[in-house]
């Protein structure tokens, strides 16, 4: 029988330290406040103050940010829920990637409404928001602009100017957008595809174009959208931006921890500078704010501390923390109780506990979201007729194939048998040159060696020949090992989630309805 759910530890999958902090072991108990579980929501509850005016911004900058963007009915309902001090947030976030990118971006969001929904029942006097934060500050374009369907990368060509990702507009997208759609003949599924694709085509920015696909996927279980290229959100984060500048706390505290780290032989996910911002230009282009002495430099210029000060009160939008930053950032503005993110994030969060202590901002709960192996009636045949399970796929299917075969056969493909007999002959042979001249010895040795590696020449024969027979095997198993384990990856980190969305009818809603146990898994679904 196929196993439907697996650990991290049977795949390998994770970080050694993502791992252990799943398992709840001591090692990581100091790098977290309060441990994962549906049982301690009331307790981050505690922990967790935010203020009526907090509140107002943030109600006031998702009006605002939605624009003329149609929200749902549960949206609405949301954001208005927002200003009641009882409404809390279960946030992601990802960054823009086109047409959402890899499948494990969908599953994320999918896992915050899962468990904002659950959090509801079980504590019906206190809301529970879903939120999707956007990294639209990001500026490595190569890192969002393809995607990946049917084994094929598809992607979008374009200068950036390191600007960050979210203001780019979308002129010159359509070549891109018509390959994807190009994928399809059949005109059902094509226009299936120009209902996401028509997004890109109708919105000014990148930013733009996510929102109102991400609403389109999600909207209607409440989920609401958040970018954190807002000035009124930063100013709600001046003063730790103010506190980096003058301080420098980020790279002191993370130090500490990345020490600690090191000594458990655990790795360190991000790098810490001794200045985590950096300052986008009005053309969006963002660039490293350096330390240099008493003043910082960014471009080719350097500017003093009390200039940055200054400027970080007039125009906070200018400031964008990096990835040490963004998650303090984040539960600056958000009433967050569950950050919910994959293993590299959880791993950067591990480093943070100390530096969000020293800005005095709450550390929320975090939890590895689940994963999930996509698998259809002909892969689950294919296991069961091999009787294999998923962690096999990961080894090398030639070498299964070869330990199938030996064990089917009845014939001694090592040739033991006649190796034995042979040994017989050499060594009565040897006895007969031993009673003429001793000499002949040695020659009669090397005319051995050449008849083994002959006997091994002709195993390898019937050993290729009986692999032969087994051609068909192998290529169902080298057809399935790389739709789970594609170019030695992971399938929710390479492909799109359109062939899937197209051809199971309510995928959305079944990711959605599958609950968040307190214990990581991954999950194989029949599709």
């Amino acid at each position: 029988m196929i196993k439907n759910e697996l650990t991290f530890e049977e795949l390998g999958l994770s970080s050694q330290l993502v791992r252990d902090l799943i398992a709840g072991t001591p090692e990581t108990s100091d790098l977290i406040d309060l441990p994962f579980s549906l049982e301690n929501i009331p307790n981050q509850i505690a922990k967790k103050s935010f203020d009526t005016e907090s509140r107002s911004v943030l109600h006031a900058a998702f009006v605002k940010q939605y624009g003329d963007v149609e929200l749902t009915e549960a949206s609405k309902e949301n954001l208005e829920k927002l200003k009641s001090e009882n409404t809390y947030t279960i946030c992601t976030g990802h960054q823009l990637n086109l047409l959402t990118g890899p499948l494990y971006s969908i599953y994320k969001i999918a896992q915050v409404v899962s468990l904002s929904n659950q959090l509801q029942q079980l504590y019906p006097n206190f809301n529970f928001v879903p939120v999707f934060w956007m990294a639209t500050e990001d500026h490595d374009y190569d890192e969002i602009n393809h995607l990946r369907m049917f084994g094929k990368k598809l992607s979008w060509e374009r200068e950036t100017n390191n600007s960050v990702v979210g203001r780019l507009n979308l002129e010159g997208i359509d070549p891109f957008l018509e390959e994807v759609e190009g994928m399809y003949q059949n005109e059902d599924l094509k226009a299936k595809i120009q209902e996401l694709t028509t997004f890109y085509r109708n919105s000014p920015t990148l930013t733009e174009a996510t929102r109102k696909l991400i609403n389109f996927l999600f909207g209607k279980y409440g989920l609401l959208i958040l970018d954190g290229d807002d000035k009124s959100l930063k100013a709600r984060f001046t003063p730790t931006i103010q506190k980096e500048l003058t301080e420098g706390f980020v790279e002191k505290f993370v130090n500490e921890t990345n020490g600690e780290l090191t000594k458990r032989n655990y790795h360190t996910q991000v790098y810490v500078r001794d200045c985590n911002l950096f300052y986008i230009h009005e053309d969006g282009q963002r660039q490293r704010i350096e330390r240099k002495g008493d003043n910082f430099a960014f471009g080719e210029k350097e500017y003093g501390r009390e200039e940055l000060l200054k400027e970080s009160v007039e125009h906070p939008d200018r400031f964008s923390p990096n990835a040490l930053m963004r998650p303090m950032y984040q539960e600056t503005v958000l009433p967050n109780l569950v950050y919910l993110g994959g293993g590299g994030e959880i791993a950067y969060w591990l480093q943070l506990k100390s530096a969000f202590e020293g800005a005095k901002i709450p550390f929320p709960m975090i939890r590895t979201r689940d994963s999930y192996i996509l698998l259809n009636d002909k892969d689950e045949a294919v296991l069961k007729e091999f009787n294999l399970q998923l962690p096999d796929l990961k080894r090398d299917v030639q070498h299964i194939v070869k330990e199938m075969a030996l064990e089917e056969s009845e014939m001694d493909f090592g040739l033991d048998t006649e190796r034995e007999q042979i040994e017989m002959v050499k060594q009565a042979l040897l006895e007969k040159a031993a009673t003429i001249d001793k000499g002949l010895s040695q020659s009669i040795e090397g005319e051995f060696v050449k008849i083994s590696k002959s006997i091994d020449n002709i195993a390898g024969r019937l050993i290729k020949a009986e692999k032969k027979k087994h051609e068909g095997s192998l290529k169902k198993l080298q057809r399935l090992q790389s739709k789970v384990f594609p170019e030695n990856g992971f399938q929710e980190r390479y492909d799109n989630m359109m062939p899937t969305y197209l051809q199971k009818e309510g995928l959305v809603d079944l990711l959605v309805e599958l609950s968040v146990a307190n214990g990581l898994l991954v999950r194989v679904l029949n599709i």
